[in-house]
């Protein structure tokens, strides 16, 4: 009686499981490829009102199935680049900061996911308290970048520009066309000494 019950879960388990995946794996087509048709598979799951559909979403929530393989591949965040334009008696040097180690690359890449806030503030016409904090500590981030710099590479200035670009992402019409990636100016801060 015990390994029917064990072999009931699991046919149960493996059943949900690839059911769910090709739902997700259809709804994630129709969204690369912008088709505007609804989810068969998601709908027949999610749309229907009945003591075993609320039985299947509980096991989907409780196992974590219903996620897809977003644990083992998280969406990846868009690329940054900074740079650095310092002025001096009419003369202008561009630069990048350099990394000494793994651990200074990764912090660098830490503060870019910040910057990924900064993204959803472009949209929003008018900015909550919150919001203007994560403003202020970003721009706080970019002035000590750039005094970070400027230290490190020996540099006597007038003024400096910190200049961040984000890699414009296309999507896959634009890349089969033959449209290239490319950056694009996003964020400046300026500081005078």
């Amino acid at each position: 009686m015990v390994k029917k019950i064990i072999v009931f879960f699991l046919l149960i388990n493996i059943i949900s499981t690839v059911i769910i995946n090709f739902g997700i794996l259809e709804r994630d087509v129709k969204a690369i490829y912008e088709i505007k048709q609804k989810n068969y598979i998601l709908s027949i799951i999610y749309n229907t009102n009945s003591k075993i559909q609320q039985l299947l979403l509980d096991y989907l929530n409780f196992t974590g199935l219903n996620s897809g393989f977003s644990y083992f591949a998280p969406n990846v965040a868009s690329n940054f680049m900074i740079t650095f334009q310092s002025y001096s008696n009419g003369n202008s040097h561009l630069g990048i900061l350099k990394y000494k180690n793994a651990e200074e690359k990764n912090r660098l890449n830490l503060l870019y996911d910040m910057y990924m806030d900064k993204l959803e503030f472009l949209s929003k016409d008018s900015l909550t308290e919150s919001e203007k904090q994560t403003e202020r500590y970003l721009n706080a981030i970019a002035k000590n970048l750039t005094l970070y710099y400027l230290n490190s590479n020996k540099i006597k200035a007038d003024s400096i520009h910190c200049i961040i670009y984000i890699n414009n992402e296309l999507d896959i019409y634009q890349i089969k066309n033959g449209k290239k990636t490319f950056y694009e100016k996003f964020y400046t801060y300026s500081y005078e000494i």
